[in-house]
């Protein structure tokens, strides 16, 4: 109870005009102007509103965020209120006695919104389009992981391009890269970490991918990973971690609802 995996196509949600200003209505208002200030340009101008991708899995995202509370934490849907840390993740502000400790973590990226939550641990997520988005041909794709080579360790980068293919190489490279921002995204410090220090030992095989993290060259035994593909071009990658990790922005949420952090109560 309280530990969730969901996962919505976006791109199959077209809602009508008033679909979307319904929507937008059960969102909190700073919520609500950050959506409608997605912009993105084109060749014919910029696309706002439901037209809009990103505003679109913005809003699925904070719509998910409510329904997941709302149904694991028995808080009335239109009562959930939620916060964000310094570092910018958001949290739930509401006082309760049903898993106080509850934490969520959302992300979205090519067509699909993922949110995942837990009752004690840590937990961070984050998909990720498993294909050159913008690479065309071969000299693009090789400046873009040229570009990018400096995030990894000479271990992990020796993984991502041990296959000749380069379209091989960018699904690894991405796979790499979720676990990377799920482990931040579980900690919640943002960008306050130099994501060469956090160095994961991949191992693919045809079923499954299975993941291990050094922070500093040290063995953090007390996180685990989870890597699946939504499809043929998305992965997620999930990060449980303790709920007293020192590095965490949790702590530090806790403290300011006056809630004493338990401590782990599984990572599996």
């Amino acid at each position: 109870e309280g530990a969730v995996r969901w996962a919505v196509n976006f791109h199959q949600w077209d809602p009508s005009p008033e679909d979307w200003e319904k929507a937008l209505s059960l969102i909190q208002p700073e919520e609500r102007d950050r959506i409608l200030r997605f912009k993105r340009p084109t060749t014919n101008g910029m696309i706002v509103g439901r037209s809009n991708p990103d505003a679109k899995s913005a809003c699925l995202g904070r719509l998910m965020i409510r329904h997941l509370i709302s149904t694991e934490l028995d808080i009335p849907f239109t009562d959930v209120k939620l916060g964000r840390s310094k570092e910018g993740k958001p949290y739930l502000t509401n006082p309760t006695s049903k898993h106080p400790n509850f934490n969520f973590n959302v992300s979205h990226h090519g067509e699909w919104v993922i949110i995942a939550s837990e009752p004690t641990n840590l937990v961070g997520v984050d998909v990720m389009e498993t294909v050159f988005r913008r690479e065309k041909n071969d000299k693009e794709k090789l400046d873009f992981l040229d570009l990018m080579q400096g995030n990894f360790t000479a271990s992990e980068w020796q993984h991502i391009r041990s296959n000749p293919n380069l379209d091989s190489q960018g699904k690894q490279f991405f796979v790499h890269w979720a676990l990377k921002e799920s482990y931040i995204k579980a900690i919640g410090i943002g960008l306050g970490l130099e994501l060469q220090r956090a160095e994961f030992t991949v191992d693919n095989d045809d079923e499954t991918t299975q993941a291990t993290i050094k922070i500093d060259g040290n063995a953090r035994c007390d996180f685990a990973f989870h890597v699946d593909y939504l499809d043929q071009h998305h992965v997620v990658a999930v990060a449980l971690g303790p709920p007293l990790d020192p590095r965490s922005s949790h702590l530090e949420i806790m403290s300011s609802k006056n809630i004493p952090v338990m401590g782990q109560q599984r990572i599996a």
